[in-house]
C-alpha cells in the first residue's frame, strides 16, 4: 500500500470538509431516519466518522489493510468468451 502522508491529510480534510458541507433537508430527513432504523442504527453514524477523524492516523488504514486486505489470498480468474461464428 503506498503511503504518502500529505495525501492523507489532504483526503482527511477533503472528507472532514465534505461532512460539513452536507444538508439532509425536507423529506430527507425521514427517509434518512429510516434507513438509519432500518439498518439498525439509533443515531447518524456520519458524526461518529467526523468525530473519529482528526485522531485517524496513516499508520492506522495501513495497519487495517494489511489485517484485513493483504492476510487474505487473492485468486484472480478470467473469464473468456467464445466468438460464434
Amino acid at each position: 500500500m503506498p503511503q504518502n502522508e500529505a495525501a492523507f491529510d489532504l483526503a482527511k480534510q477533503s472528507l472532514t470538509k465534505s461532512i460539513q458541507s452536507s444538508r439532509t433537508t425536507k423529506l430527507n430527513i425521514i427517509y434518512r431516519y429510516l434507513y438509519l432504523k432500518q439498518m439498525g442504527l439509533d443515531h447518524d453514524y456520519m458524526q461518529d466518522i467526523y468525530a473519529a477523524l482528526p485522531k485517524l492516523k496513516l499508520q492506522d488504514v495501513v495497519n487495517f489493510a494489511n489485517q484485513k486486505h493483504c492476510a487474505q489470498a487473492l485468486s484472480l480468474c478470467r473469464a473468456w468468451q467464445r466468438k460464434e461464428s
